[in-house]
């Protein structure tokens, strides 16, 4: 996953507006996130989670992929400080 995220980051910094490459980069913050939950980083997962949905959200993912932006919704809401 630490390559996928790094070739993304590579591909948006080329073209920023390519909406597939944000929502790659999107699904590998979310990717991170999910992993350095279980590792017990909650902060970082949360920023990760916040990224990823902010990235699907430019992409127009409200109108294609409700359920994405719902999922991180609820993992968001999960690791957010009470």
């Amino acid at each position: 996953i630490d390559r996928a995220h790094t070739r993304a980051k590579e591909l948006i910094a080329q073209k920023p507006d390519d909406n597939d490459f944000k929502e790659r980069l999107g699904n590998t913050h979310e990717q991170l996130g999910e992993l350095v939950a279980l590792q017990g980083n909650n902060t970082e997962a949360l920023k990760h989670f916040q990224t990823s949905k902010q990235l699907l959200i430019e992409t127009g993912a409200e109108k294609w992929g409700q359920e994405e932006i719902d999922r991180l919704d609820g993992c968001i809401q999960n690791l957010a400080p009470v």
